[in-house]
């Protein structure tokens, strides 16, 4: 490489970053920054939900600080983190609005919950067979339940029972090998 392109490749390198720019500071000790989609879904969604209930600052902070510490305890894979957020607060939203029926809420909440077991299962057999399919399912349940924030936020408008947030909790289980 000539001195001309060195010299005109260091130019590029210079206008790229900025040299003169001081470092950002150092995150505080013990803790750390990094990107988290179902942070990103409470960010771009929640002022929504905010506006209907009121939440205060310290409330909107609780539930994406519990978002984080499930996804960086579980490590369950960013398009699962991300179903969940989304049912999560669509329900909270769902909660929000006012029913005429509460009873009628819940009957369906419950059909809807029976419906999907029913459906996670049929989908689990055809993909693994019944037997393996019920074993996985056992595995994915002592997961959930060995980490109580993510069983907590599971157990809320029937999250737990969507074939499709339930699948891809099976799908870690059973890629990391969890027992």
């Amino acid at each position: 490489m000539t001195k001309d392109a060195l010299d005109h490749y260091y130019e590029i390198v210079e206008s790229l970053y900025d040299r003169s720019r001081q470092p950002l500071p150092a995150p505080p000790k013990g803790e750390f920054y990094s990107y988290s989609p179902a942070v990103s879904v409470i960010d771009r969604r929640g002022p929504q939900l905010w506006a209907k209930t009121g939440a205060d600052t310290k409330a909107q902070e609780q539930l994406r600080e519990t978002f984080r510490q499930i996804e960086f305890a579980t490590e369950l894979p960013s398009a699962v983190m991300t179903r969940i957020a989304e049912g999560h607060l669509d329900g909270q939203l769902a909660d929000a609005r006012m029913s005429d029926d509460p009873d009628a809420d819940g009957l369906a909440l419950h059909r809807r919950i029976t419906e999907g077991n029913v459906e996670l299962r049929d989908r689990l057999a055809r993909t693994h067979g019944a037997k393996d399919a019920e074993e996985l399912l056992g595995r994915a349940q002592r997961f959930v339940r060995s980490y109580p924030a993510l069983a907590a936020i599971l157990q809320q408008h029937g999250l737990g029972s969507r074939a499709d947030i339930v699948e891809g909790i099976v799908g870690h289980v059973f890629s990391t090998g969890w027992r």
